[in-house]
This record gives structure tokens, C-alpha cells and sequence, in this order.
């Protein structure tokens, strides 16, 4: 699937399921607070890592990183972005970055 249709599959998506689409501002808030969720999982995890206990992978694969992406589309298609084109410029101005002399 192609970034433009899984933006327009979230937004169906979002129509039919989503309970916090009366405005803008109600939206953002409660992507924050997932985003915010999910930071604290990958945090558990680090923490875990980080004083030699076995951080468990599971959650970050099957729930951390398809999660990033839903709200990423769902931050495109409340901010009317095409998130193919802006995926790729940001790219590229990362690139620009990444070789400029330092």
C-alpha cells in the first residue's frame, strides 16, 4: 500500500471509528496522548535495556511502530498534508543535512 492510500484508508477509518473528530484542536490533543503512551513504552523498554534486564521487542514492533504511522497519517489528514510528498522533502532536506560540511 501506497502512503496516499493508507492516508485516505485512515481517514475512512478514522470517520467510521474515531470518537474525537468535533475540531481540530480535541484531535491533536488526543494524538498526544497516545504519542506520549507510546514514548513511555519505548522508555519501559530502554529503561529495561539500560540496567541489563531483557526489554521485550513484542510491543515495539506490534504496537509502537504501526502506531507512529497511524498517527502520523492522522496528523497529515488533520493538517490536509499529502504525507508522500512531505515524507519525501523532509527526506531530502535530512539528506542535505546529513552531507553538509561540519
Amino acid at each position: 500500500m501506497e502512503l496516499k492510500d493508507a492516508q485516505r484508508v485512515q481517514w475512512q477509518f478514522d470517520e467510521q471509528h474515531w470518537d474525537l473528530n468535533k475540531d481540530k484542536f480535541t484531535k491533536l490533543r488526543h494524538i498526544l496522548l497516545h504519542l506520549t503512551t507510546l514514548l513511555g513504552t519505548v522508555g519501559r523498554y530502554c529503561e529495561r535495556q539500560e540496567h541489563g534486564q531483557a526489554g521485550e521487542e513484542s510491543a515495539l514492533r506490534e504496537e509502537v511502530a504501526p502506531d507512529l504511522l497511524i498517527y502520523a497519517l492522522q496528523l497529515a489528514n488533520l493538517l490536509s498534508i499529502d504525507i508522500e510528498n512531505a515524507y519525501s522533502a523532509r527526506l531530502e532536506r535530512n539528506r542535505r543535512r546529513s552531507e553538509s560540511p561540519k
